[in-house]
C-alpha cells in the first residue's frame, strides 16, 4: 500500500476518534459506534482478502504471453472475485456515509449518566 494512502487512512481514523472523544466518547454516540465498526470491517476485508488477490492478479497478468487475446479462466475468476470483494467492502462505507449525513438516534452501547462526562469518575 502506498505510504500516502496509509497516512491518509490513519489521519482519518485519528481525527475521527479525536472528534468522537470531544463529543463525549466513541461509545456514547450510537450511530458513530456503528459507523466506526463498519469502517473497521471494510478495512479488514480489504487488508485480509483484497490485497492478496491484487498481488495474485499482478502475477497472473505478468505470466500472460504478449499479444494474448483472451484471458485465462483462472485470471477471469480472480478478477470476478476481486469485484465481489470490493463490492462487499464498499457497501459498508456507503452505509457509513449515510450514517454521517443522517445521524440517526441509535442506542449507544455506553451512555453516560445525565450531567456526567464519559470517563469522568462517578459522583458518590
Amino acid at each position: 500500500m502506498p505510504r500516502r494512502v496509509l497516512t491518509l487512512i490513519l489521519l482519518a481514523v485519528l481525527s475521527g476518534l479525536t472528534l468522537a472523544t470531544a463529543l463525549g466518547g466513541l461509545f456514547s454516540i450510537g450511530w458513530l459506534t456503528v459507523a466506526f465498526g463498519l469502517f473497521l470491517f471494510s478495512g479488514l476485508v480489504w487488508v485480509v482478502a483484497d490485497i492478496p488477490t491484487q498481488y495474485r492478479v499482478k502475477r497472473l497478468f505478468a505470466a500472460l504471453p504478449p499479444g494474448e487475446g483472451a484471458l485465462p479462466p483462472e485470471l477471469s475468476r480472480v478478477l470476478w472475485l476481486r469485484l465481489g470483494l470490493n463490492l462487499f467492502a464498499v457497501v459498508p462505507l456507503l452505509v457509513v456515509f449515510l450514517l454521517m449525513v443522517h445521524k440517526p438516534d441509535l442506542p449507544a452501547p455506553l451512555r453516560p449518566a445525565a450531567g456526567t462526562r464519559l470517563g469522568a469518575p462517578a459522583a458518590r
